[in-house]
């Protein structure tokens, strides 16, 4: 086929798809042809960019309210166990005033009724 024929009346193509022959007959221009088949698969890359972008937004908006829930709940926890070493430190000093106060006492030197009383007082008194 020389170029006069394919100015003047355009080209028979023979085109094989998945094992099917097609004869696409008279094209003006094989570029015509190259630029739709560009054009569609473009189009085609474009669909999949946007909904993988989709995707992923919607994938990472999980994963952020994820790590913002365990967040809240290792925040709860904290708190809890910081309270409870407040109160056990709360605890410790008043058992350590209250040694105290049996040490400057002299407990040991007092019969057993009166290291009672003794033991009492100073726990009324560190409380």
């Amino acid at each position: 086929m020389t170029t006069e024929e394919l100015q003047r009346g355009g080209a028979d193509v023979a085109v094989k798809i998945a094992g099917q022959e097609f004869n696409l007959r008279n094209i003006k221009s094989l570029n015509t042809l190259a630029t739709v088949a560009n054009l569609v698969l473009g189009s085609l890359i474009v669909y999949m960019l946007f909904s993988h972008q989709v995707d992923a937004k919607d994938g990472v908006k999980e994963v952020a309210a994820e790590l913002k829930a365990a967040n809240k709940e290792a925040a709860i926890e904290r708190r809890e166990a910081s309270k409870q070493q407040a109160d056990l430190l709360k605890e410790l000093g008043r058992a350590a005033r209250e040694q105290n106060c049996l040490i400057a006492t002299g407990v040991t030197a007092l019969p057993p009724e009166r290291r009672r009383e003794a033991a009492e007082l100073c726990r009324q008194v560190t409380r």
